[in-house]
């Protein structure tokens, strides 16, 4: 019975209980293959508070991904937040076209988000539903699924773009990269004709940029005949620049074709770089040995960044060992997953090259690395290069992760010189902005309980950027804090939130209350009566006076309604 069942469900029994545990294989729920609504709704339920609307919408996506219709909208309540597009992209991407229909009944947007979606995993089906129900059709989506080498798709949905709209030159060239990427030679050539001819029909400036990452795409490919593909499109470009160049028959115009050329290669030597590991030094080895002849600039500084950001150290090594550059610049660091910074940055700085010690400690914070950020915290703080960590802490708030808030106050309690808690007004109000637009309860609160002020400035704001990200679960935490709106809401605030509640009413409840009606219910200090006296100024319109007492007289006949339901509930309780 349980090899019927998808990887994830599987892993998810055993949460089920201990003797299920016991005879169910330990496993990795890999959200973007989908998850049980079930066991999504479990998790929301005893984590909410810890997760920011991204993470709670990359899981009502991870339900959708599943084909979990039943359990969609119980997902969204557990969620507390609005479903986006991004819920239709991942059912679309997946081939849950029940999942697609339900969320295209509840109101969610179809953008090119999810066609990209669907065309990027190969799914045709797909593709022609959304089409048929609107979706937005853009270069996105063949770009998207070239990449991915789904050629035939590729081209049937570039055909369809271009048949609405002649292609410009940026766009003719990012399709011909991303054949370059995912599609093989013969696939590659098929499209070069017709493409070129608009990709070489630009200025110069434009034209080397255009080329320069097509040529890129082709050294980076994962395809094993990139270096046929980029040995074609090297000799492609050099015959049309010669060509070009005779025919105008200047020395500038020889030149410009000359630094075309030599840009195109070092694109392909950058790219050839940023390849994983071994196979970086593979690629630079054979564009420095193969071609020799054609003059690959392996030994560049910019070469050498391009090795060096991802911490690859054996391209490191490589290039150290040809005598290359050292970068300009100071890098910022981002390892691979499993790599960490300490294994990484002493090796990069014993072989000459500059960490920017601020811009790593703010990568490693967007990637979640907690152990990297302790350990830059301790390698540099000392020096004084991340004396100041206000600009950490707004960081932090933003991406929801509140064991590193501690790390950061861990730090500024062993460093005497290390300032962290914000000594200006403005960046109080910057810090609750970040952790309000970041939507993790748990980060407000400990905002609240280390040095927030007890009112915090522009409550006003607060509330609109919970509002307008949809994320019901941030207002109630606000009101929650006793945050109040002690000043009358700006009047094309008040009209964006009667436009929002004047929308159609979903069934799920995320949707069922507005966050206009939600602000009403909660204590934030707002009320109908100040929302119509702002309305009835000189800025405000009858009909949208005549909407707000509209939504005042539903909104309290349910809530009558809601307390009898709750009396009735209670005496039947008690009798």
């Amino acid at each position: 019975m349980l090899a019927a069942l998808p990887p994830n469900a599987v892993t998810c029994l055993r949460l089920v209980d201990k003797s299920s545990a016991a005879v169910i294989p330990a496993g990795t729920i890999e959200v973007k293959q989908g998850v049980p609504g079930w066991a999504v709704v479990e998790h929301l339920t005893r984590r909410r508070h810890e997760l920011t609307p991204t993470k709670r919408r990359q899981l009502l996506g991870a339900v959708a991904a599943f084909g979990d219709v039943a359990w969609l909208e119980r997902a969204a309540e557990a969620a507390d937040c609005t479903f986006t597009e991004e819920a239709v992209a991942a059912s679309a991407g997946a081939g849950k076209l029940a999942c697609c229909q339900r969320l295209l009944a509840l109101g969610c947007p179809l953008g090119d988000k999810s066609l990209t979606a669907a065309a990027s995993a190969g799914q045709g089906e797909a593709c022609e539903w959304l089409l048929a129900n609107g979706a937005e059709l853009s270069p996105k989506a063949p770009c998207a699924v070239a990449r991915r080498g789904h050629a035939e798709l590729a081209r049937s949905l570039w055909e369809r773009v271009t048949a609405a709209q002649p292609a410009q030159p940026w766009e003719a060239s990012d399709f011909l990269s991303a054949m370059a990427h995912g599609c093989d030679l013969a696939k590659l050539q098929e499209m070069w004709q017709p493409l070129s001819k608009i990709v070489f029909d630009v200025a110069h400036s434009s034209r080397l940029n255009n080329l320069r990452r097509v040529c890129a795409a082709a050294a980076g490919s994962p395809t094993t005949d990139w270096r046929m593909k980029l040995s074609w499109l090297v000799a492609m470009i050099t015959r049309r620049e010669r060509q070009h160049a005779a025919e105008e028959g200047t020395a500038q115009a020889s030149l410009r074709a000359d630094v075309t050329i030599a840009a195109c290669k070092f694109a392909a030597c950058e790219a050839a770089a940023r390849c994983p590991g071994a196979e970086a030094v593979d690629r630079l080895t054979w564009l420095h040995t193969s071609c020799d002849h054609l003059r690959y600039p392996v030994r560049a500084s910019a070469v050498m960044a391009a090795a060096a950001g991802p911490g690859n150290l054996p391209a490191v090594t490589w290039l150290h060992g040809q005598d290359a550059e050292l970068p300009d610049e100071a890098l910022t660091v981002r390892p691979p997953p499993g790599v960490a910074l300490a294994d990484v940055v002493p090796a990069l700085e014993a072989a000459g090259c500059r960490i920017s010690s601020n811009g790593t400690a703010l990568d490693s914070i967007a990637r979640g690395d907690t152990e990297g950020l302790m350990w830059l915290l301790k390698r540099y703080g000392a020096g004084g290069h991340l004396s100041t960590l206000t600009e950490f802490l707004q960081t932090v708030a933003l991406e929801g992760r509140v064991d590193m808030l501690e790390v950061l106050r861990a730090h500024a309690a062993r460093e005497p010189g290390a300032q962290l808690w914000p000594t200006e007004p403005c960046h109080w109000a910057a810090l609750w902005h970040e952790a309000v637009a970041g939507g993790c309860e748990a980060v407000l609160q400990w905002v609240k309980d280390n040095g927030g002020t007890q009112q915090p400035p522009d409550a006003n704001l607060l509330y609109m950027t919970a509002a307008r990200n949809g994320d019901h679960s941030t207002l109630r935490a606000l009101a929650r804090l006793r945050v109040r709106m002690p000043e009358p809401l700006d009047p094309r605030d008040a009209r964006e939130l009667v436009e929002q509640a004047s929308q159609p009413r979903g069934p799920y409840r995320p949707a069922s209350a507005s966050p206009l009606e939600l602000l009403m219910e909660l204590d934030t200090g707002l009320t109908w009566e100040g929302l119509e006296e702002i309305l009835a100024l000189p800025w405000g319109t009858a009909s949208l006076l005549a909407r707000v007492r509209e939504l005042r007289a539903r909104w309290q006949k349910e809530q009558a309604e809601g307390g009898a339901e709750v009396e009735g509930q209670s005496g039947a309780v008690q009798g």
